[in-house]
């Protein structure tokens, strides 16, 4: 027996780009106080809607930072979760990161 697919979100229709954020450009909006000026920028490209998506670590690392979350909502999160989504995060992390601050 096969699932139907989930019903796509507003976020999740748009055709395009995807493009996938990870902390540094959102921290970095948030303390300059641009992160309206970032969502505008990535919502389209030379007239095409773009898909932007993270995931919930690199929301949960932006709070470790007492960042506002606010204005992210042109954002979807994505969940990484299949096996082979998990294989090649744990070997990302493994090359690059290994410190709380680069979770995201």
């Amino acid at each position: 027996m096969t699932q139907a697919p989930p019903p796509a979100s507003s976020a999740s229709s748009t055709v395009g780009q995807v493009c996938v954020w990870d902390t540094s450009p959102l921290h970095h909006a948030i303390k300059a106080d641009k992160i309206d000026l970032l969502a505008d920028m990535a919502r389209t490209w030379n007239g095409t809607p773009r898909r932007n998506v993270t995931t919930q670590t690199v929301l949960d690392e932006i709070s470790r930072y007492s960042l506002p979350l606010a204005g992210l909502d042109w954002l979807e999160v994505v969940h990484v979760d299949h096996l082979e989504e998990l294989a090649a995060l744990v070997k990302w992390m493994d090359l690059v990161s290994g410190q709380k601050s680069n979770e995201g």
